[in-house]
């Protein structure tokens, strides 16, 4: 099962190199929009690394605890950027809360493990 947790970060990881290279390339240069986007990526690379800390130090429940939660939230944003295109089917949208949730899943798990 390590390998499906890896692979759920590696999918975000993904995720935010992709926000990353729109956030840049799509979005007007200095634009508030641009900042914001851009605060996005800090954010889900910022919950990659937690986790891939989280493979590193398997025994510390509260770091997996904290990563877990970080992937949880993410998927609200996710879920939150959907309902204001109207639409939850949007690749990105999906691609992104599919990816954290998996991540969620895999950094509670360690998080409730008994010691």
């Amino acid at each position: 099962m390590m390998w499906v947790d890896r692979a759920f970060v590696a999918f975000l990881a993904l995720g935010a190199a992709g926000h990353f290279l729109g956030s840049l390339l799509l979005v007007e240069p200095g634009s508030a929009l641009q900042v914001w986007s851009l605060s996005g990526v800090l954010c889900v690379a910022l919950i990659v690394a937690l986790n891939v800390l989280r493979w590193r130090r398997p025994g510390d429940r509260a770091l997996a605890g904290i990563a877990g939660l970080g992937a949880l939230a993410w998927v609200a944003v996710a879920l939150g950027f959907g309902a204001s295109l109207g639409h939850f089917g949007d690749f990105r949208v999906l691609w992104h809360a599919a990816a954290a949730a998996g991540v969620a899943v895999f950094a509670l798990r360690d998080a409730m493990r008994a010691r």
